[in-house]
């Protein structure tokens, strides 16, 4: 909410006060007062990708504002999940050995300027599969702006370092999603970004080393 109402302002250098609103017919509104603008947004446009924030910009300012209209409102239909009444999620972040939220609040001042604030961290389950010999160590969900990291990682038999490097991995999928290209994917601005850790090489080899610790062998493979 902080980035978006910081990003508003220096596009539109205008005075900017948000009102987050479930108003599905009406996406983003603009109520004018003196020297500030007032702007009822739909609460799952804060989290959206930086060239829908760039649109929502424009259309305060009135640049090209149909245009713009038309940019949000296609978001919209083709994210119908999005728009739709959402069910509560069950956001679980203390473990018996690791907080999540406190990894999250580090990592987030320390890499991302705090601009991670609305994205959401809870454990998950302690999930592997045997038949494709793989462990999913954590996720990001665009629909939902939820990290899910799993349980299996809440154990004294795991560095911290190793934790924050999956948890590192995850919210650098949030931030490129959210605050820059609208991407998920390993690109290779994500690759050149991972590379900041720096713990990433010897959190790697910790994971080639004690893969034995979650799935029963060697032989298999992180996903």
């Amino acid at each position: 909410m902080i980035h978006l109402k910081k990003f508003l302002e220096e596009k539109t250098d205008k005075k900017i006060h948000i009102e987050v609103s479930e108003d599905r017919k009406n996406l983003v509104q603009i109520i004018t007062k003196q020297d500030e603008k007032i702007v009822k947004i739909h609460q799952n446009l804060v989290n959206a990708p930086h060239p829908i924030i760039r649109a929502i910009a424009d259309f305060i300012t009135g640049k090209e504002k149909r245009k713009n209209k038309k940019t949000i409102v296609e978001y919209a239909r083709k994210n119908p999940h999005l728009f739709s009444k959402q069910r509560k999620m069950n956001i679980d972040v203390t473990g018996k050995f690791y907080n999540l939220k406190q990894v999250f609040d580090k990592i987030n001042e320390q890499f991302f300027n705090g601009s991670l604030s609305s994205v959401n961290i809870s454990f998950g389950k302690r999930y592997y599969s045997k038949r494709h010999r793989s462990i999913v160590f954590g996720n990001y969900c665009p629909e939902t702006n939820l990290i899910r990291i799993n349980r299996s990682l809440d154990s004294d038999s795991v560095p911290e370092f190793f934790l924050e490097y999956i948890v590192f991995h995850e919210m650098l999928h949030a931030y490129l999603y959210l605050l820059d290209s609208g991407s998920t994917g390993h690109t290779k601005k994500f690759k050149m970004m991972e590379k900041e850790l720096p713990n990433l090489e010897k959190a790697e080899k910790w994971k080639r080393e004690n893969l034995s610790l979650f799935i029963g062998s060697k032989k298999e493979k992180h996903v």
